[in-house]
């Protein structure tokens, strides 16, 4: 709507109808002659009948004339200002039609280019996978790793520190900047990397690494308030609690609508009962979580070790007395 504002006193600015509301109600000239003939017949007149009254009756022409005078004068203010007004509540109301019907025009014409314009939800989804795909291959770059050294991996997307938000019914909300960590699990250890990406603008802005051992995990813990915040709590053996924000409380527009189911949603798009998962087991367990977990991928070691095993003369001897 201001866009429209701006551009419509643009307009007006350059053919010259910023100010042809003076002209409009300028008093025109014919009018002003017509108006000091007609003054100056009326004083005629009025001079004639004083001077034929006064003769008359002298005492009762001059009260008569002051009544006339102050009666007169009362009545032609509020005659003026009533025809005024009605003439200025007959032009304002015209012009406010005009406005309203020019800036509803401008309106539809707007959200008609957004809907447009705007991408789907899964389109939205489809560019954060790319994205995230760029940061797990920087990061398997960076530390030299293949993925088949990767044990499992889980992305945390919360928001940044300055944002703006937005969300389809019944959808997740969509920032427009995310802070995102992606945890690498491998033999030796768990890395960590986070970014924060302006989702806006397809671009990644710093770094931070992080690199600690399966035993240096003393704690992980989730701090829920309702079901509109959660905020994820990391406790390092040799550093200080870090604090995660996961889910931002919903706005106004969303208060109806939010319930459990949809903040299971969120927290489903932030990648967060993934990265819980993968947290509290090593939190709980170290490095023995691996040989639990039934997602992770079995290691060249565990492979060797089950060749070895299947390969194992004593076992072949053993099948050939219990088959003799």
């Amino acid at each position: 709507m201001i866009r429209h504002l701006v551009s419509n006193t643009r307009r007006r600015w350059e053919d010259g109808t910023l100010w042809s509301y003076r002209d409009q109600y300028r008093t025109p000239l014919s009018v002003k002659v017509w108006c000091i003939l007609s003054l100056i017949v009326a004083a005629s007149a009025v001079v004639s009948v004083l001077d034929a009254a006064v003769q008359a009756d002298l005492v009762l022409t001059a009260l008569s004339v002051t009544v006339a005078a102050v009666s007169g004068r009362a009545a032609i203010l509020q005659w003026s200002r009533i025809s005024s007004e009605r003439r200025r509540y007959a032009e304002e109301l015209l012009e406010h039609e005009k406005a309203l019907q020019a800036r509803t025009e401008a309106r539809e014409r707007w959200k008609e280019k957004l809907e447009t314009t705007r991408p789907e939800e899964r389109e939205m989804e489809a560019w954060l996978d790319c994205d995230k795909t760029l940061v797990l291959d920087d990061a398997l770059r960076h530390y030299q790793l293949a993925w088949r050294d990767i044990i499992a991996h889980a992305f945390l997307l919360t928001p940044a520190s300055e944002y703006k938000r937005a969300r389809v019914r019944g959808g997740p909300w969509r920032y427009s900047k995310y802070d995102v960590r992606l945890f690498l699990i491998t033999q030796d250890g768990v890395r960590e990397v986070s970014t924060e990406l302006d989702f806006e603008r397809a671009a990644f802005h710093g770094q931070q690494r992080n690199n600690f051992r399966f035993d240096a995990v003393s704690s992980v813990h989730v701090v829920r308030a309702g079901h509109s915040n959660h905020t994820l709590q990391l406790t390092l053996t040799n550093g200080p609690t870090r604090e995660i924000r996961v889910v931002d409380p919903p706005g106004q527009q969303a208060t109806e609508e939010y319930s459990t189911s949809f903040s299971r949603l969120n927290l489903e798009a932030a990648g967060f009962t993934h990265a819980l998962h993968i947290l509290e087991g090593i939190a709980a367990e170290g490095k023995g979580w691996i040989d639990r977990d039934p997602h992770a991928k079995p290691t060249s070691k565990d492979l060797q070790q089950a060749l070895d095993e299947s390969e194992d003369p004593e076992d072949e001897d053993e099948d050939d007395e219990a088959a003799g």
